[in-house]
Formats: C-alpha cells, structure tokens, sequence
C-alpha cells in the first residue's frame, strides 16, 4: 500500500468514480459526466456531484503523488 498513489474518497463520491459518473484529471481537477449533468433535477447529484465540476483537489503536504510510478 503506496499513500501517495491513490485518492481517498468517501463512500459516494468512490461509487461515482467507479461509474464513470465523475473523474479526475491529471492536473487534478474534478469533471463531471455529462450524463450526470442532464440528471440536474436529482437532489443528490445537485448536493454532493454537480458542485465538483472544475474542483480542483488539494493535494496533501504528506505523501505527494510521485511522477514515475
């Protein structure tokens, strides 16, 4: 187990990872499916998805993401 290649996420926002529903781009900005995008009338999506869209991660002062893994 390397801390320093993965991202911790909760229980939600793992879900919508592994769907595809959300993702992160290598200069760690979070984008939103636009699947996701057009379910805008979803309370949960509103709440906890569409706000990340252009997010940028912070990353930790420990364990910062090597560029050769």
């Amino acid at each position: 187990m390397d801390p320093s290649n993965g991202l911790c996420f909760s229980a939600l926002h793992d879900k919508a990872y592994d769907r595809g529903l959300i993702t992160v781009t290598p200069d760690f900005l979070v984008r939103v499916s636009s699947q996701l995008q057009e379910c805008s009338d979803s309370p949960l999506a509103q709440d906890y998805l569409l706000g990340l869209e252009g997010v940028k991660i912070q990353l930790p002062k420990k364990f910062i993401r090597r560029e050769n893994f």
